[in-house]
């Protein structure tokens, strides 16, 4: 039971590397999922660059170093995000069937990688 309990942070760190390689290779695919747009290259690239590389980078730090303080940044990032989205639900009122899915996805991985900084 141990191991499976210690492959939890692990798991939690590869959905963001992949989510980072789909945020690098096909950014319009997470910016449909999420809503947002892009009216030229200059806005790809940052799609690229906060979808890719800003969420690889979170996934492989944590893969490469197993550090609980890196599983820490990378629970906070989405934890973070999770809880702007529940605000955001109050303040903005979007469609709750298009932001829930998202703030599931923001609790549980940013759960699994907090449980990687308990070590």
């Amino acid at each position: 039971m141990d191991s499976v309990l210690a492959a939890v942070p692990l798991l939690g760190a590869v959905a963001v590397v992949l989510l980072g390689a789909v945020g690098l290779l096909r950014p319009l695919v997470l910016a449909e999922a999420t809503g947002l747009a892009t009216t030229g290259l200059h806005g790809m690239s940052e799609l690229r660059a906060v979808f890719g590389g800003n969420l690889g980078s979170i996934g492989l730090v944590c893969l490469i170093t197993r550090e609980p303080a890196a599983f820490l940044v990378g629970a906070a990032a989405f934890l973070g995000g999770g809880v702007a989205k529940l605000i955001s639900l109050g303040l903005d009122r979007p469609e709750p069937g298009k932001v829930v899915p998202g703030l599931i996805l923001d609790f549980v991985v940013g759960a699994a990688l907090l449980a990687g900084h308990a070590g």
